[in-house]
């Protein structure tokens, strides 16, 4: 009886080491290889556009330059949407006669990094509004042309913008191109020129966001094919594309002198 229970004991000894070596090597296994999720964080708060020191070229957006002298005007305020500059026009002048009379605005001139360039007539604006969306671009002769120190104007005088390109350096996908007048005409009724227009403010909440620019006329370096747009634009236009018509009858009538216009481009909210 002895031997028997010496025997179990042993067994049962057995039985309890292999338990706790068992229980040892559970409470040693971990984790070989793991990652870990850090955090970080930034506050974005409402920036402004304008001033007057962004101007930018219309057929290479990402690139500053600056406009020569009296080409270019750029408005002291800033905002979040705002134009930023627009092209002043500078005719080629014209006699007095007794046909109508077409001629051209020169192109405008500015230089950049690598020297002067020329470009056609542009408007460049911005829309960085915080969660909001949708306006217009409109252009209105406000000013018939007037001679300098009088009275007298160039009766029925119209200036019209043609070859008219969209530019941009954001994604094309949300440019409002859709919206924009490749050719338009002002007239002395002062009745304005819807330039740009978004859409409504149940289109996409993009469209339209960002830095852009509308160019009548382009470079004589412009290259059509490489332009991301719909509307390619005319190579070597920008000295061709801006024009100023005189009636044959004003043109009868008109007496010497220089003369002076006011074109008013405004861009507002969206109705």
């Amino acid at each position: 009886m002895k031997k028997r229970s010496l025997c179990a004991t042993t067994l049962i000894a057995a039985l309890g080491l292999s338990l706790v070596g068992a229980t040892t090597a559970a409470a040693s296994t971990g984790v070989v290889g793991n990652s870990v999720v850090s955090s970080g964080s930034v506050e974005v708060t409402q920036g402004e556009a304008g001033g007057g020191g962004d101007t930018k070229d219309p057929e290479n957006p990402t690139t500053p330059i600056t406009p020569d002298p009296g080409e270019v005007t750029t408005p002291t305020e800033t905002g979040t949407l705002i134009i930023q500059a627009v092209s002043n026009l500078y005719f080629d002048g014209i006699t007095t006669g007794t046909d109508a009379v077409t001629t051209y605005a020169r192109a405008n001139t500015s230089t950049d990094a690598n020297g002067p360039i020329s470009r056609g007539a542009y408007v460049q604006w911005t829309d960085i509004r915080n969660d909001q969306r949708g306006y217009t671009l409109t252009a209105a002769l406000t000013t018939q042309f007037t001679k300098v120190g009088g009275t007298e104007t160039l009766q029925g005088a119209t200036i019209s913008y043609n070859n008219g390109i969209m530019n941009s350096s954001y994604d094309v996908g949300i440019w409002p191109e859709a919206g924009m007048l490749s050719s338009f005409t002002l007239d002395e009724s002062g009745d304005s020129a819807t330039v740009v227009d978004t859409g409504t403010v149940a289109a996409d909440a993009l469209t339209g966001k960002g830095e852009y620019f509308v160019e009548y006329g382009q470079s004589a370096d412009w290259v059509a094919d490489d332009h991301l747009g719909a509307n390619k634009g005319v190579t070597d236009s920008a000295d061709t594309s801006v024009s100023l018509f005189v009636p044959r009858n004003t043109v009868g009538l008109m007496t010497t002198g220089d003369y002076a216009a006011e074109v008013t481009w405004t861009i507002a909210v969206q109705p």
